[in-house]
């Protein structure tokens, strides 16, 4: 997950797209929904030392000991978010699409609205998915989307790193996918495949496409 944050940034060429740098150098309250690991949050709370940031995720991974003063985290789920009504300035969300079925995404949408401040900016990153249709059918203004193609195992660094994060992937849900190919629970067949993959990816110079929309929290909604 450390990897994905790395390949995001660099394709994105930043942490963030929406209008906020103004807004967090002056010190604002930020929620990074599915942190993961929080390495976005950590290195957005050492850029921004003024602002403080939320990070949430369904599993404990973030780091509970040592930590920058200005972060808090908490073990939570994005349909049902521990905050009150009009509490974040800003709302960073990224690569929950395998987490979410299509009834969550509605209910997630309106929950970190629910939380998020009249004038507040929600910025939500995932591959295909009609991310700015959510956020204008949701009554958010200012939407904007920002597209990118990702190489998978060809096209340099960007490549390289992107193809890393896909091997890390796939070995994390294995057992879930020798349930439905009984044969992948052998690794050496697993990795074989794999390893076709990759071929096949540098073969046809495989792309992702990557979309970050961002919209805006109108003073009445």
């Amino acid at each position: 997950m450390h990897q994905q944050h790395w390949v995001l940034r660099y394709a994105f060429e930043s942490n963030f797209l929406a209008p906020v740098h103004d807004l967090l150098t002056k010190g604002c309250t930020v929620l990074d929904s599915g942190c993961g690991p929080a390495t976005w949050t950590l290195e957005m709370a050492e850029m921004y030392p003024r602002s403080d940031f939320h990070g949430i995720d369904v599993s404990a991974v973030y780091p509970e000991d040592i930590k920058p003063a200005n972060t808090h985290f908490y073990m939570a789920n994005v349909i049902q978010l521990p905050f009150p009504d009009n509490h974040f300035d800003y709302i960073h969300q990224r690569t929950l699409s395998f987490g979410l079925t299509q009834d969550d995404w509605a209910k997630a949408i309106q929950e970190l609205i629910r939380v998020l401040k009249p004038g507040g900016w929600i910025e939500l990153t995932e591959m295909p998915r009609k991310l700015a249709k959510h956020l204008e059918e949701a009554g958010l203004q200012n939407v904007s989307t920002k597209k990118t193609e990702i190489p998978l195992k060809h096209g340099g660094k960007l490549g390289s790193l992107c193809w890393d994060d896909y091997r890390e992937t796939c070995h994390a849900i294995k057992p879930l996918l020798a349930e439905i190919h009984p044969e992948w629970a052998s690794i050496d067949v697993y990795n074989d495949y794999i390893d076709q993959c990759g071929f096949e990816c540098t073969k046809y110079e495989t792309r992702n496409d990557w979309y970050t929309s961002y919209a805006q929290k109108p003073l009445q909604l």
